[in-house]
């Protein structure tokens, strides 16, 4: 029974509030390598500033080459008529369907982020066309 011990005067009870932290120190350490790794990861775009065309004149383009136009404010025309972008999948197949030699040029601000021209092009895949072109335009001087 000598290894209970019995309270005595000489070593008073009391609580020793000390915090362990090392533990704490371990998860600050492991989150720390964990951004680090996926830090650089969440930056996925590409910076590309698509090429500007000299001539300011508008192109003229043959009877089976359909323009697809977009602004900067994201309104779409296809041969200068508005079209939504929820029909314009439908829209291009159909004109597909009557001229088998059919070809899209899209005609965007230069400045357009180039998500949107994928997104654009996407439609045009989907429509079952191949032949697909880039016209880009610089804005005007405000």
């Amino acid at each position: 029974m000598g290894l209970l011990r019995r309270p005595s005067h000489r070593q008073p009870l009391g609580v020793h509030a000390e915090l362990n932290v090392t533990p704490l120190l371990d998860l600050a350490f492991v989150l720390l390598v964990i951004f680090m790794i996926t830090a650089p990861l969440l930056h996925q775009g590409l910076e590309l500033v698509l090429p500007a065309t000299r001539n300011e004149q508008r192109a003229e383009f043959p009877p089976d080459v359909v323009t697809l136009g977009v602004t900067i404010d994201g309104k779409l025309s296809l041969n200068g008529n508005d079209v939504q972008e929820a029909q314009l999948t439908e829209t291009l197949r159909l004109l597909a369907k009557d001229r088998a030699a059919l070809s899209v040029v899209v005609e965007m601000p230069q400045f357009l982020p180039v998500q949107r021209l994928v997104e654009l092009l996407e439609h045009v895949k989907q429509a079952g066309i191949g032949r697909m072109g880039i016209v880009t335009r610089t804005l005007p001087a405000l």
